[in-house]
């Protein structure tokens, strides 16, 4: 199913402007400064996405994400002919644009495809194959960047030939029947006929801090844990980065074993079960012995693969016809996470890296009030 490829795309394009400082230092003459300014815009972008994807509530979902393939393609053309720091702040603006409608876009469609077949019941499995998909592309992308680079390939054409690959895919989406959106029921009082406005209710807002909780324990923490594990536990690079793939392998089997079980359970049942899991296991990486390290790795990623699972599921269902709007406040909530992770990098400075990865171990045990709370809605 083409729209399954949606977080393939994203993935493998997206980590290519991260992944190419360096080069834009070189070639473009720009500092750290300006080069680290490239998250900025993506978050701006992010949020100008989400817009695009509120506004298509009603509608048919084919032209936001043929337009977030669209704006994809354009963004690596301008990264590939980039001359000056501002035209790779475009570009990364542009991409976090594109990469956001698309994936929404293409996700929400699958939703309501299978809901209009009969097949909701189906919605985790589906779900869990894209995020395979995102898993390929977090591995293709820096095997790919890796190989060009030992050939002597310039970095402007491994964008160039991004930019194509995407156009193909948008081309693909062209032929590809989109079902029709669900019934958006306008705003109002909640009145048994009207449902609340997504700003009021308790629902949207506990996925969305749900949402925060979970975004810093992905790459963030990784982050962390893999300068632990080199800093203090004097690993090689080489170690490390092999404990690196121990956190990829898990979401593997997240995507592959767990989707039946997300299913079966309810989100709050998921948030307790992982709270405690991660806590456990966050514990173990920060003092249990060195051999140990890998597998709480692939314990860690597994429970978070299964958390957003049960997540992307939850929000999708969450208003149907209004599932943009529902996905906006969502992500806002999910973007603020930052200011966390930010605060927790302050402290890594101050306290040490083995004091910031307590500190993480502490998020997910926010989960537990989370579920708390969705209890007593639901």
């Amino acid at each position: 199913m083409v729209l399954l490829l949606v977080r393939f795309v994203d993935e493998s394009t997206g980590f290519l402007a991260p992944a190419s400082v360096e080069d834009f230092r070189a070639d473009l003459e720009i500092g750290y400064a300006t080069a680290a300014a490239m998250f900025v815009t993506y978050g701006i972008g992010g949020v100008v996405g989400n817009l695009a994807v509120a506004a298509s509530d009603g509608h048919s979902r084919k032209p936001v994400t043929i337009g977030g393939a669209a704006f994809t393609a354009l963004a690596l053309a301008v990264l590939a002919g980039a001359t000056a720091g501002w035209m790779m702040l475009l570009g990364t603006g542009l991409i976090a644009v594109g990469s956001t409608m698309l994936v929404h876009g293409g996700e929400i469609a699958t939703t309501n495809l299978l809901q209009q077949s009969g097949l909701d019941h189906e919605l985790e499995r589906v779900l869990a194959r894209g995020n395979l998909g995102a898993v390929a592309g977090d591995l293709l992308a820096p095997l790919v960047l890796t190989a060009t680079r030992a050939a002597g390939v310039e970095w402007r054409w491994v964008f160039s030939a991004a930019a194509v690959m995407v156009v193909a895919y948008g081309v693909g989406l062209v032929f590809v029947r989109f079902p029709s959106p669900s019934p958006a029921p306008a705003d109002g009082p909640e009145d048994g006929a009207r449902p609340a406005p997504i700003r009021r209710q308790q629902l949207v807002w506990l996925l969305g801090f749900g949402a925060f909780v979970a975004m810093p324990l992905d790459e963030a923490y990784l982050s962390v844990v893999l300068a632990d594990a080199e800093s203090v536990r004097g690993w090689s690079g080489a170690e490390a980065a092999a404990l690196g793939a121990a956190f990829v392998a898990g979401g593997l089997i997240a995507f592959t074993v767990l989707p039946r079980f997300v299913a079966r359970v309810d989100l709050a049942t998921l948030m307790v079960v992982t709270g405690l899991g991660m806590f456990a296991v966050m514990v173990v990486v920060a003092v249990g012995p060195g051999w140990l390290v890998p597998f709480a790795g692939v314990a860690h990623s597994t429970l978070l693969g299964g958390l957003w699972l049960g997540e992307q599921a939850a929000v999708l269902r969450a208003n149907p016809g209004r599932e943009g709007r529902t996905k906006l406040v969502v992500e806002v909530c999910e973007g603020t996470s930052l200011a966390a992770v930010w605060l927790l990098g302050l402290l890594a400075d101050s306290a040490g890296v083995r004091a910031s990865l307590w500190a993480y171990a502490v998020l997910p045990l926010g989960l537990l009030a989370v579920a708390g709370r969705l209890r007593a809605v639901r």
